[in-house]
């Protein structure tokens, strides 16, 4: 087998090859006291490149979710009702919820559903339904936050006109239990 043949040296010692424009293009080169491969760019700047186990260290993820545990009614017009939340810790989440509402009564129906913090909403659809009895309707959402502290982000509903036949639901029609309405959070940074 042919031998390869690699320039040798601390980064100390690469750092004045390169301020003497010594280095060439395309040539690697070992940085002994770090044990990583570089790269000449030109006579005078190179590429340090990780190590494998820099390169493979990924970084832990967070995941939360949460659901809702039973039917809620919508009994008022233009007012936010609550459903699943999650308490999320400082940095930067990707948030991702839908919400499947039903009304046991006809009369059209504008569905409305948001990712809240506080006041402030954070991500929001619409849905219009027909004047029809049993009529279901789902939203999703999606929400890239960055957090200073830490923040309670609520999944909300809201129908017009409002009724007791008006539900944000725990389970869809076809029974699929407590995942209806849900939302869900991956820390990315």
């Amino acid at each position: 087998m042919a031998s390869l043949y690699i320039k040798r040296g601390t980064r100390a010692q690469l750092n004045a090859a390169a301020a003497a424009a010594q280095l060439r293009q395309g040539e690697p080169y070992l940085i002994t006291d770090e044990g990583r491969l570089a790269i000449g760019l030109t006579s005078s700047t190179y590429q340090a490149y990780a190590t494998q186990s820099e390169a493979s260290a990924a970084p832990a993820l967070t995941h939360l979710q949460a659901s809702l545990g039973a039917n809620v009614q919508m009994p008022t017009s233009s007012v936010w009702v609550n459903g699943p939340s999650l308490l999320l810790e400082a940095g930067t989440w990707l948030v991702n919820g839908h919400a499947q509402f039903v009304r046991n009564s006809t009369g059209a129906t504008q569905w409305s559903a948001r990712f809240a913090a506080g006041v402030v909403s954070l991500s929001s659809g619409q849905h219009f339904s027909p004047s029809l009895s049993g009529v279901t309707a789902r939203i999703s959402l999606s929400a890239l936050v960055t957090l200073l502290a830490p923040t309670t982000i609520q999944l909300q509903g809201m129908c017009n006109p409002g009724a007791t036949t008006c539900l944000m639901s725990a389970s869809t029609v076809l029974g699929s239990s407590g995942n209806a309405t849900k939302i869900s959070a991956l820390r990315i940074a």
